[in-house]
């Protein structure tokens, strides 16, 4: 554990000098895991150097200049990449943000038309059987397969992406990688970043770029006691 004069006693964790000073750039790190969820991080200048020995040794150690800092603070600072696009970059993000809202609108009114998605008593989703049952009084009417997207909180204000949050099964949160992938690929960091600062909307924009990587028939958001959790509907049927 390490001492921080913000956040008190937490788990330790290590940057390269370049993002201790400016977190707001891009971060070459390994994916968070459930045995090492804040992966040591560097900037891209190091990873040239990184990349010279595929790496770090006593040759190019010395580059990086390893700082420590708490849990929550490397937390903070992941979230500042979050939001560094800008130019043709930042336009092409938007353009597909706002794609993907039309589309999913379409695909939403189809949806809840076909199986009267909004006039059931009682949602219910089981992690386990990987399903959201809609039902009434006479038992369960709809089915849905799902893939949990992720959750925004209205507690701390962020989004968390369902495939760095590991207290949810990993039979529901597998296809989601895509997703990430998919960010990677096209240099979208709130698609790659696992948690930022967010509100509701957020969610729902994350939501439908979610169900447009994945195929989905449509997304749908469980309110909970901290915030709301975003689920991909993969598959639907009568019951």
């Amino acid at each position: 554990m390490v001492e921080c004069s913000n956040h008190g006693s937490r788990e330790p964790a290590f940057l390269c000098r370049h993002l201790m000073e400016n977190s707001r750039q891009a971060w070459f790190c390994a994916h968070p895991t459930a045995d090492n969820l804040w992966p040591n991080a560097w900037c891209s200048s190091c990873d040239i150097e990184f990349l010279k020995e595929g790496e770090w040794n006593e040759k190019n150690e010395h580059v990086i200049e390893a700082g420590l800092v708490c849990s929550e603070c490397y937390e903070a600072k992941r979230a500042d990449s979050s939001d560094i696009l800008s130019g043709e970059t930042l336009a092409h993000w938007q353009h597909y943000v706002a794609a993907c809202c039309e589309k999913m609108k379409a695909s939403q009114s189809k949806l809840w038309e076909e199986y009267q998605l909004g006039g059931y008593s009682r949602w219910d989703w089981e992690q386990s059987s990987g399903e959201l049952v809609f039902s009434d009084q006479d038992g369960p009417k709809v089915i849905a397969k799902i893939e949990f997207i992720g959750s925004v909180s209205t507690t701390s204000k962020t989004w968390l992406w369902a495939w760095a949050n590991f207290h949810i099964l990993e039979s529901v949160r597998s296809k989601i990688i895509a997703v990430r992938d998919f960010g990677e690929k096209n240099g979208y960091p709130k698609l790659v970043v696992p948690k930022w600062p967010a509100d509701e909307i957020d969610g729902w924009n994350m939501a439908v770029i979610a169900a447009d990587v994945l195929g989905a028939r449509g997304v749908y958001r469980t309110p909970g006691e901290e915030g709301f959790t975003f689920l991909a509907l993969m598959d639907v049927r009568n019951a």
